[in-house]
């Protein structure tokens, strides 16, 4: 008998062949054409300068404990970004089609060796976008707390991952996770940790971005920003709010 967070899992993969379906589908026609404008979701940063646009629904949403994303939204809060109101990251992951508004940004890592590429509007440090080789170019993600606000739907949260991260004599014991939603402190044995993540490692592999894209690669956004900035972070440090 399946558990609860696999009967979930099962029922999005489901949705998403028949959208990927019907997408796909598309004949050129001039009202496919129309729909080349369209977009699903809007991600805006905090002053409200620029934006970054998907033109395919978000596929998954993870709520993670990492130290790395925790660190990523703290460090641009001290600067005067989006503030860090919780050491839980909300993350929302969409198919690889994007447009770029206009504005200034630069891409970095946190440290030499990191695999996090993000996307940060400078104009008021808000991370618009992440990248990771473990995406495998078909998704992109949004650190919901790291921008201004989010125009679109995104589903429920279908997994906590990498609790092992969560500081608990800083942050307080974690929030109550719901019985439908799968529990991966990322400490496991190795086996039994593959076999968690497949949870949601298998929406990365099942994405599909039909082409021609509405708009462009993630990746393609960032080669035209030059090289990476690279921030030196010590892994683990913690940043405190500007007073």
């Amino acid at each position: 008998r399946q558990s609860r967070p696999a009967r979930r899992m099962a029922e999005v993969l489901r949705k998403l062949r028949g959208a990927w379906r019907r997408t796909a589908s598309s004949d050129g026609s001039r009202s496919d054409i129309t729909k080349m404008n369209q977009t699903a979701a809007t991600v805006r940063c905090l002053c409200g300068r620029t934006a970054l646009h998907f033109h395919r629904p978000s596929v998954l949403r993870l709520d993670c404990g990492c130290r790395d994303c925790r660190q990523a939204r703290e460090y641009v809060a001290s600067l005067g970004g989006p503030p860090s109101t919780s050491a839980m990251s909300s993350l929302a992951y969409f198919p690889n089609d994007v447009t770029l508004s206009d504005g200034e940004f630069r891409k970095f890592l946190l440290r030499e060796g990191g695999k996090s590429t993000r996307l940060e509007a400078t104009c008021c440090r808000s991370i618009l976008a992440v990248d990771h080789p473990g995406y495998g170019g078909k998704v992109v993600m949004v650190m919901l707390g790291a921008i201004g606000d989010l125009r679109g739907e995104v589903p429920p949260v279908l997994a906590r991952v990498y609790m092992a991260d969560w500081d608990d004599a800083v942050d307080g014991p974690p929030p109550t996770a719901p019985p439908d939603v799968a529990v991966i402190r990322g400490d496991e044995p190795a086996d039994d940790k593959a076999r968690k993540a497949e949870v949601y490692r298998r929406v990365f592999r099942s994405t599909v971005v039909p082409e021609p894209r509405r708009g462009e690669a993630i990746q393609d956004v960032f080669a035209r920003l030059g090289p990476v900035d690279i921030l030196g972070l010590p892994e683990g440090k913690r940043f405190a709010a500007p007073a």
